[in-house]
């Protein structure tokens, strides 16, 4: 069986063509022919081969000529992951020329450096994605900054808040996801050409010279030493994604929940084709809520198997090494089929307006107790109008009388200056909703600039 974010059938749940590509077979070979071609180049102008090997070198190093029955069978008997294509990549090349291939390099200074161009790419797709949808939230912030909701903690109604709010909340979020990815981009995309234990010992001397120009060629950075088994770059990158697609999960299960049939203030995009259950006609369920959900457990959890890789033996070990092959794919795609699926359902999200209002109507004097006892709080103290309040709370829900009637009643308020009027007042819950609408007005500020990047 495929894994599943490789199915025909399922894959588009859990993964993109575009995120695939970047980790399939032949994408990968070709880049490690391609990081062979950078390190000849590279060699050549500072003289270390001689420039018409180099130029042979390029020429010749075209996958489509390969023998790729041969790379599979070799690689079995070999069990060396390079050797094969090396020996594949000598045989199409001139004799004189081939002598120059992986030229004083070990095999992970290749396949690290290959990797580092798949985190790139990687990185600036994710940020491509990232980026829309700060933008999508941004317009949700700006469109909703006013429309006032019940706020909710612990699953109860607790205060007035207002949707854009909530957008702008999640705005901050992902902009911040999107800045440690840019940040980390140049921490985490280096080459790597140390050689065998990291000492340059083959570069005729001029290793570091020989580095930074290799690295200028692949537009990658240049480390100070050899990270053949210092892999806190990887696993911070990794970690990124985690960190991106639990932002993302945060978002889908507040739509999931805010989707329940009791509060059914936001609902996903409406699909006349989608069918909930096999066995309720009714049934329209937040799957792409869930899903995104499901992707960001499976990144968490190859992010921390990746940290399993920090752990390694003297200047090389592949024993952790190879975790890396397996957690940093799927990490990527599981996290481009999450944001691809966000960008989706925030795209076409259905906003509830008047399922807002009804439960903002229904719950106005339970959210706005803080408001009511701060308008006593002049006259009786906090401490004591947060008692007066909230016996007067009790004793509404077991009576017909007013809650404000209860609160005038309280032996503590009887003999006080109480404005009636203005108690009712703040039981209005447009009048408590604070700073929000600043709030909002801040993040659309501090995100502005994401317009430009």
């Amino acid at each position: 069986m495929e894994q599943i974010r490789d199915s025909q059938f399922f894959g588009d749940s859990f993964g993109t063509n575009e995120s695939r590509a970047i980790f399939s077979d032949l994408a990968r070979f070709q880049r490690w022919l391609d990081v062979e071609v950078a390190l000849a180049n590279s060699q050549a102008v500072l003289n270390i081969i001689p420039k018409s090997a180099a130029t042979e070198i390029e020429q010749s190093a075209r996958l489509e000529n390969f023998d790729l029955e041969y790379l599979k069978r070799e690689l079995a008997l070999s069990g060396h992951s390079l050797i094969p294509l090396l020996k594949a990549f000598q045989a199409v090349c001139e004799p004189e020329a081939s002598k120059y291939i992986h030229y004083g390099a070990t095999t992970q200074d290749i396949q690290d450096t290959a990797q580092s161009i798949e985190i790139l790419s990687a990185s600036n797709l994710i940020e491509r994605e990232l980026t829309e949808i700060c933008l999508i939230l941004q317009q949700l912030a700006e469109n909703n900054k006013s429309i006032v909701m019940v706020g909710r903690t612990h699953a109860q109604a607790a205060l007035p808040t207002t949707l854009g709010l909530k957008f702008a909340t999640w705005l901050d979020e992902t902009a911040r996801n999107l800045v440690r990815l840019q940040t980390n981009r140049d921490t985490v995309c280096v080459a790597q050409l140390f050689g065998g234990v990291g000492t340059m010992s083959a570069f005729e001397g001029k290793g570091m010279q020989l580095l930074e120009v290799f690295s200028d060629q692949l537009e990658l950075q240049a480390p100070s030493t050899a990270w053949h088994t210092s892999r806190d770059r990887v696993v911070e990158f990794i970690s990124t994604m985690g960190l991106i697609s639990g932002g993302l999960a945060h978002i889908a299960n507040e739509i999931l929940q805010l989707a329940k049939t009791e509060i059914g203030e936001l609902q996903e995009p409406y699909k006349e084709t989608a069918i909930g259950s096999s066995t309720m006609p009714h049934k329209v369920n937040p799957e792409a809520s869930e899903q995104v959900i499901t992707l960001a457990h499976l990144v968490k959890s190859n992010a921390s198997l990746a940290f399993d890789s920090l752990v390694n033996e003297h200047e090389r070990d592949y024993r952790t090494l190879r975790l890396e092959w397996v957690t940093l794919p799927d990490s990527v795609i599981y996290t481009t089929a999450a944001l691809k699926l966000m960008k989706s359902i925030l795209s076409g999200l259905r906003i509830k307006y008047e399922r807002i209002a009804e439960n903002v109507s229904r719950e106005a004097q339970s959210i706005c107790s803080e408001a009511l006892m701060f308008a006593l709080s002049d006259e009786l103290g906090k401490s004591v109008a947060f008692d007066v309040v909230r016996e007067a709370y009790a004793q509404e829900k077991m009576s017909n009388e007013e809650l404000v009637d209860h609160i005038m009643a309280s032996p503590h308020a009887r003999d006080k200056a109480l404005d009636k009027g203005a108690l009712l007042a703040s039981l209005n819950p447009d009048n408590y909703i604070g700073e929000a609408e600043k709030i909002v007005d801040s993040v659309l500020e501090n995100t502005a600039s994401i317009n430009n990047r």
